[in-house]
């Protein structure tokens, strides 16, 4: 036979018909798995939006609520000590200044150390409003008459001080001698006798 010839094959009429085989079926299994790995990408695509959405915004979500503002009542006290303004009897209470000056017997001049005390008091007062009393003493030696009118010479001369430093009717001034009537310690020592020998200088500042 040469290379050229044809060969026909011939189609036995008799012979049963060739049926194409189907695939065989999927089982159920890989059907169920199927499905898990398409809701499992579908959730991390939900979960990647929302983390991306929290980086962008880089805010927590507690700290986006809007701050609540509680309004206290009409007339409402304010129970923190520390931010309760003092009264004005409270100020002017922790505003008490109390001078005593000492004197010789029978002396009614004041030194210069003790004019200086009286300077630095009004010092701390001038320009405000206020009460100053100023009280004379003595020991019980001598005359009670003496005694008395020595006192308010002690007195007066502390309130001449403060008026030649500019004291004006600002401040409420009372000058008063209370003679040997009001002792602070035992008229029977020395020691003692030089303590009652006094001026005892109270200032009051309102404001």
């Amino acid at each position: 036979m040469e290379d050229n010839d044809e060969i026909y094959v011939m189609a036995d009429p008799n012979s049963p018909q060739v049926t194409p085989v189907p695939p065989p079926p999927v089982p159920p299994q890989r059907k169920l798995a199927g499905k898990t790995l398409w809701l499992l990408g579908g959730l991390i695509a939900i979960a990647t939006g929302i983390l991306a959405y929290f980086l962008v915004n880089k805010t927590p979500v507690a700290e986006q609520k809007p701050a609540q503002i509680t309004i206290a009542p009409q007339g409402a006290r304010n129970l923190n000590p520390s931010t309760n303004p003092p009264s004005p009897q409270v100020l002017a209470a922790t505003q008490k200044q109390k001078l005593i000056i000492n004197f010789g017997l029978n002396r009614a001049e004041l030194m210069p150390a003790d004019i200086s005390k009286i300077q630095s008091l009004w010092s701390n007062a001038k320009g405000k409003n206020g009460t100053v009393i100023i009280t004379g003493h003595t020991d019980n030696l001598g005359a009670e008459l003496y005694n008395q009118n020595l006192s308010q010479k002690r007195a007066q001369k502390a309130a001449e001080i403060l008026q030649n430093l500019g004291i004006d009717n600002s401040y409420q001034l009372q000058v008063k001698g209370f003679g040997e009537t009001q002792p602070l310690a035992n008229n029977s020592t020395a020691q003692g006798r030089a303590l009652n020998r006094r001026v005892e200088v109270y200032l009051t500042v309102q404001n």
